[in-house]
C-alpha cells in the first residue's frame, strides 16, 4: 500500500478560463507554487492505493531514457550538419570572370 499527497490548484489560462488541476507530490514540498500567479492553491488530500508486488518502474524509465537519447542524437546530428553547411559556405571559392 502506498500513500501520496495530492495537491490541487486552480489554474487560469490566458483566456481566463478556470480549471482545476492536480499535481502528484510524491512527498515533495512544492509549497513555493502557492505564490504562483497562474496557479491558486486550493488544498491537499492524502491518497492511498495498492501497489502490485511485482511493480517495477525501471523498464518504463529505461524506455523513456532511450527515447530521449534518440531525440538528442537527432538534434546533435542536425546541429552538426548545419555547422558543416556553414563551414562549407565560408570555404567556398567564388569564381569571378576577368573583365
Amino acid at each position: 500500500m502506498a500513500q501520496i499527497t495530492q495537491t490541487v490548484f486552480v489554474h487560469y489560462d490566458t483566456d481566463k478560463h478556470c480549471e482545476a488541476i492536480g499535481f502528484n507530490r510524491w512527498c515533495l514540498d512544492r509549497s513555493e507554487w502557492k505564490n504562483d500567479r497562474a496557479r491558486i492553491f486550493v488544498g491537499t488530500v492524502q491518497v492511498t492505493f495498492e501497489v502490485p508486488d511485482d511493480f517495477d518502474p525501471r523498464p518504463q524509465q529505461v524506455k523513456a531514457l532511450e527515447a530521449k537519447r534518440q531525440e538528442l542524437r537527432a538534434q546533435f546530428a542536425a546541429a552538426v550538419t548545419e555547422i558543416e553547411r556553414q563551414i562549407s559556405q565560408l570555404q567556398a571559392i567564388e569564381h569571378t570572370e576577368a573583365a
